[in-house]
């Protein structure tokens, strides 16, 4: 990262039990369903064929973990909890009904861009010392 930069928010991932139903069940440009691992983790993952992010980033990276825990599970927990995530995008509606597909509709809040306006994401999280927001408008 450059001195310069402040960190932000590239995209989110959503957790589904059976990637290939939820991929073919939902219409959108998820991209490839690709097998990944890391140590004793193994994962099937949704990616772009161009490494894009769909929607901007605003759309979710799908995720089917292929263990018996989730891995958070085995985390120390830190304080900290997402409050709320904002989804800023021009064509709400089309976010809002893959929300509404994927079962997500209430986990999320669109907001609506100005037409030609960049995507992007906000997130506030509940920390010890209060509630704290990552992400922005890009620069």
């Amino acid at each position: 990262m450059a001195p310069d930069a402040t960190p932000g928010l590239a995209t989110w991932v959503a957790r589904t039990d059976d990637l290939k139903s939820t991929v073919a069940d939902c219409p959108s440009q998820f991209g490839a369903i690709e097998p990944m691992s890391r140590g004793s983790l193994n994962w099937l993952i949704t990616v772009a064929p161009d490494g894009s992010l769909s929607g901007g980033g605003v759309f979710p990276t799908l995720i089917e973990w292929q263990t018996q825990e989730h891995p958070a599970s085995s985390l120390e927990k830190q304080g900290c909890a997402l409050e709320l995530l904002e989804l800023f995008h021009p064509e709400p509606s089309s976010l809002r009904g893959l929300l509404e597909c994927l079962g997500l509709h209430d986990k999320a809040t669109i907001r609506e861009t100005r037409l030609g306006e960049r995507p992007y994401l906000v997130a506030h999280i509940d920390t010890r010392h209060g509630i704290r927001s990552i992400g922005g408008p890009p620069i």
